[in-house]
């Protein structure tokens, strides 16, 4: 019987009797005895039903090839099967890849385009290993030749060695090669060979008339169990790079870990961009198991720039990465790895645990932190946040996402927040946090009302505001209303185009929304409102208070443009669309028009604020100044003016001594002036105390006002003021140099200061 017949003979007799293929009703388990007939005992413990079926398939074939099986099996496969049935039917068998030649040589070699070892000329072996760049050590088993003109430079060529395949000769792309040991067996279904490696992974797959020229069905279970016996007749490959890696990892481990770091890096020169990860991977895990942190999160940097999302090697990365992140407190990142790897890991595992189980005991603790420190983080690492309902992705760089249930302490508008809707940030209040729809108009007009509430504290008899459009158009259009809502003549004339139509909605809104004229009886000194949020952030606003508290003015216009107030603007808005987009897609929710306007770049607009302030000797407080002692914060200021105007106050009154000539009564009403004076205010109880003394000394109301405005009218001439400034600024330092010396001389002499009055205006600077 020929070896072939026998095989098909096997399966034949599996496929009637049992209705399967014979590998499904062998079992996979080691026998020793096989209990027949009442002899012998199971050697392993087995279930039942697989015993009682191998039984009788052991039975059938007994019977059918007229053989006793009372044997011994070490491991029943088909091989072993088959083997024992050969060997009780007095066949010889091959034990190498070469002796197997003979079993395709009887059934395949044609002598033309199918030739089989050792009936191949020499100098059809010359051509072979010409075309397929074939060793002279290496005996060729099998030539199938494809080629036209049998001009043997295409086909399949089966070496002891491995596998050469040339399926289009005019291409450097067609050319294969598999080694015998990355093939642990071949499987057969529907005219394909497949080669597979122990993992079950195809290492190659050829049609069968890759292989052999005529064939029927019945040969594609023969080769397949050919081709598994050669396969293993070859001791499975050791992949070097496996073992390269192996022992740069044993180096580590003996304390050489930057000879192990150095082997691992220079190999990367010599690796495919498919295994490099694997490079990374292991340069990162050597360097985190040493404790170099910021070297091993580089190294998984590199490695995740080749590798595919969700892959395999980039769950082992982000592995490493976000346990490394910890180490360093960078709490925010590892958080956002930790997540990919809770939701995409499977059985990977590092450190000898599952990669997906350390990510969940480790994302809570990660999440808690970074809420937790949310809003002391700079503003633009939290300008943009987005609240969810669970989380999906959080690989944003435009916008924070955070779990609805989870929020730290952030103050919304009433109704608010709403799942998956955005809100960006106060600039200067951390906790506040304005819907993106309309966040712009609320910043501009709340920049409007404090710079309004500053200029009524600083004296202002009248404030309107004029909406002016500023774009590209050369039309310069504007929007005017009064107080009681009543609409002026409104320019803003649109293209009307969708996005020029919403710039000019807002800048209709800003109109509706801020009082656009008022008109004040200011009575109280000038000062600087408490509380105040912009103020410091607004060096214009700052000139306004140091110029208004020198004394002399009495109009101004601010301009407030609204692209100040866009947070979120130019580049920043299309990333920023982008990452909701892609969030969208993850969450299965689609982007609307509606909301894909918003992400649209709004038309500036500018806001004139045009201000008219009472004469400072029209005010009943004290004249403040405030040149260059405006730093620090809102209260310093405040308490620094109050003290300036206690020293002035003092100084006023020997101005006034020396160059007006005061009765006696006059000198004690003044007296009484000063001091009630002291704290920078007359209280209604501090006016009547000084009518009763006014009418005890004698003095009429016109002279007593005289002598109350003298008190609050400026000290210093203009020249003198500079004068003042320029000193105050030089003796911060603590001492006076020569070169400081003369330049202070120059400015007097340019001034026309003499020196006794030069040294008054110091002793004013330093008392």
């Amino acid at each position: 019987m020929e070896e072939k017949e026998l095989i098909n003979k096997i399966n034949n007799i599996v496929s009637i009797r049992f209705g399967v293929d014979v590998n499904s009703i062998l079992p996979t388990f080691k026998i020793k005895t096989i209990l027949m007939e009442g002899k012998g005992t199971p050697y392993a413990s087995i279930d039942y039903d697989s015993f009682q079926r191998f039984r009788l398939l052991l039975g059938a074939i007994s019977r059918d090839f007229n053989i006793d099986i009372d044997l011994d099996l070490e491991a029943v496969t088909f091989q072993d099967l088959y083997s024992f049935v050969a060997k009780e039917l007095g066949m010889t068998l091959p034990s190498s890849i070469i002796g197997l030649a003979s079993k395709l040589r009887h059934y395949y070699h044609n002598g033309s385009d199918c030739l089989v070892y050792p009936n191949i000329s020499d100098n059809v072996l010359q051509q072979i290993r010409l075309y397929f760049d074939i060793d002279r050590k290496e005996t060729i088993i099998l030539f199938r030749d494809t080629s036209f003109w049998d001009s043997r430079d295409q086909g399949l060529v089966i070496t002891n060695e491995g596998l050469y395949y040339i399926n289009d000769n005019e291409s450097s792309d067609g050319r294969f090669y598999v080694d015998w040991g990355d093939v642990d067996h071949v499987e057969y279904q529907e005219n394909v060979l497949y080669f597979k490696d122990a993992n079950n992974e195809e290492s190659a797959q050829y049609g069968l008339a890759c292989v052999v020229k005529s064939h029927d069905e019945s040969d594609g279970p023969y080769l397949a169990e050919v081709f598994t016996q050669m396969a293993s007749c070859v001791s499975p490959k050791e992949d070097p790079l496996v073992k390269f890696v192996s022992e740069s990892r044993q180096l580590a481990e003996n304390g050489n870990v930057n000879e192990a770091v150095t082997r691992l890096n220079i190999v990367l020169d010599y690796v495919d961009d498919a295994v490099k990860w694997y490079i990374y991977y292991n340069i990162a895990d050597i360097l985190y198991q040493n404790g170099d942190y910021k070297k091993a999160i580089e190294n998984c940097n590199l490695g995740l720039d080749i590798c595919e999302p969700e892959s395999y090697g980039t769950t082992m990365l982000k592995s490493i990465r976000f346990s490394a992140m910890e180490k360093q407190s960078d709490f925010m990142t590892a958080r956002k790895d930790c997540l990919d790897v809770m939701r995409y890991a499977s059985d990977q595992e590092w450190n000898g645990e599952r990669c997906k189980q350390i990510a969940t005991n480790k994302f809570n603790s990660f999440d808690e932190n970074y809420i937790s420190h949310f809003l002391s983080l700079p503003y633009n690492e939290r300008k943009v946040l987005m609240p969810v309902k669970e989380y999906v992705d959080l690989h944003q760089d435009r916008v924070s996402v955070i779990r609805m249930d989870n929020l730290p302490a952030i103050k919304f508008p009433m109704g608010h927040p709403i799942a998956n809707q955005l809100y960006v940030g106060h600039p200067l209040i951390p906790s506040k946090y304005i819907p993106f729809e309309n966040y712009q108009l609320e910043l501009v007009g709340d920049k409007v009302r404090e710079f309004c509430m500053l200029a009524q504290s600083l004296g202002a008899t009248e404030i309107s505001i004029e909406c002016l459009n500023s774009s590209s158009s050369n039309e310069m259009g504007s929007n005017q209303q009064n107080i009681s809502g009543e609409a002026g003549n409104r320019l803003l004339k649109g293209k009307g185009e969708y996005h020029q139509d919403r710039s000019r909605q807002m800048i209709d809104k800003l109109s509706h929304s801020i009082c656009i004229r008022q008109k004040f009886t200011p009575c109280n000194k000038p000062s600087i409102p408490e509380n105040m949020v912009w103020y410091d952030d607004e060096p214009s606003w700052q000139r306004l208070v140091s110029q208004r508290l020198s004394g002399g003015l009495t109009s101004h216009e601010e301009r407030i443009e609204t692209k100040k107030s866009q947070m979120v603007d130019g580049r920043e808005l299309t990333e920023l669309k982008a990452e909701v987009n892609s969030l969208y897609v993850d969450m299965n929710m689609s982007i609307s028009e509606e909301e894909e306007a918003k992400f649209t770049q709004q038309e500036n607009a500018v806001l004139a604020i045009k201000v008219q302030f009472a004469p400072m000797n029209q005010l009943t407080g004290t004249v403040i100044e405030s040149n260059s002692n405006l730093g620090g914060t809102v209260k310093e200021r405040v308490n620094a003016l109050g003290k300036f105007a206690k020293k002035m106050s003092s100084n006023i009154v020997d101005t006034i001594k020396r160059n007006t000539s005061l009765t006696s009564s006059e000198e004690e009403y003044l007296k009484e002036l000063k001091d009630i004076l002291a704290d920078g205010e007359i209280s209604s109880r501090e006016r009547r105390l000084l009518e009763k003394i006014r009418v005890q000394l004698g003095i009429s109301e016109d002279r007593s006002a005289e002598l109350e405005n003298s008190l609050i009218a400026p000290a210093l001439t203009p020249e003198e003021q500079e004068y003042f400034d320029e000193y105050q600024e030089i003796i911060a330092d603590g001492n006076i140099s020569d070169r400081d010396q003369r330049f202070l001389d120059k400015l007097k002499k340019a001034n026309d200061i003499s020196e006794e009055r030069a040294k008054e205006i110091e002793k004013m600077v330093c008392s």
